[in-house]
């Protein structure tokens, strides 16, 4: 590999991902780590994602199915990478996510002359801490609500149709709405940037400011 990997559970989620043949983003691999080593772990995504970016041309070797790359749209702003194996649809992820395909493929041929190090940006960097791109951050709406996404509630369970909220340190009830979101009302400013991050432990969904 031509990047190690800084925690060993990266390579581990990585392999179980790619030889399930799931669609993720290397986003989806740091949060499936950071579930597992626990929060007194500091997993950063940024090195998630320069293992999986500089590994993919090796990664992809090492497996029976073939995958590719293309970069998508988010409903957040953001514009990932999403890996899928070849005779897949990866509209079924964007769709999932309520996302959008972008115009032009990065197929591996395309990984392989960029040295597998994408020019574009991951999707997952505004973040709650500024000397860290780790958190996926939200910005609140002008009615000074949060959206939180779908794959953040997965990481948690409901009881009796509602979520367990933290914010600031502060637990609150949300349900999930007619359309199928979870929004919360916050006391933080319209464009406030927000990380939303999954507590599986304790299995609640933790909201914080991201400091300025």
């Amino acid at each position: 590999m031509c990047i190690q990997a800084s925690h060993p559970e990266i390579e581990t989620v990585t392999l179980e991902f790619l030889n399930s043949g799931k669609q993720f983003t290397a986003f989806d691999v740091t949060k499936e780590v950071r579930i597992r080593v626990g929060r007194s772990v500091n997993i950063r995504h940024d090195d998630v994602k320069a293992y999986i970016h500089g590994n993919f041309q090796d990664l992809n070797g090492a497996i029976p199915t073939s995958y590719s790359r293309q970069v998508i749209h988010l409903p957040n702003g953001h514009e990932p990478f999403l890996y899928f194996p070849v005779n897949t649809d990866p509209s079924d992820y964007v769709n999932a996510v309520g996302g959008s395909l972008h115009v032009s493929s990065q197929s591996l041929a395309a990984a392989q002359a960029s040295d597998g190090v994408p020019s574009v940006d991951d999707g997952t960097q505004l973040n709650s801490d500024p000397d860290d791109d780790d958190e996926e951050a939200i910005k609140v709406t002008k009615e000074n609500r949060v959206n939180i996404p779908m794959d953040v509630l997965k990481g948690v369970t409901p009881a009796n149709g509602s979520y367990d909220i933290e914010i600031d340190g502060n637990i609150r009830f949300a349900k999930v709405n007619a359309d199928g979101r979870v929004r919360v009302t916050v006391s933080y400013q319209e464009g406030d940037k927000v990380s939303i991050t999954p507590d599986k432990t304790r299995n609640c969904v933790i909201i914080s400011k991201c400091a300025d």
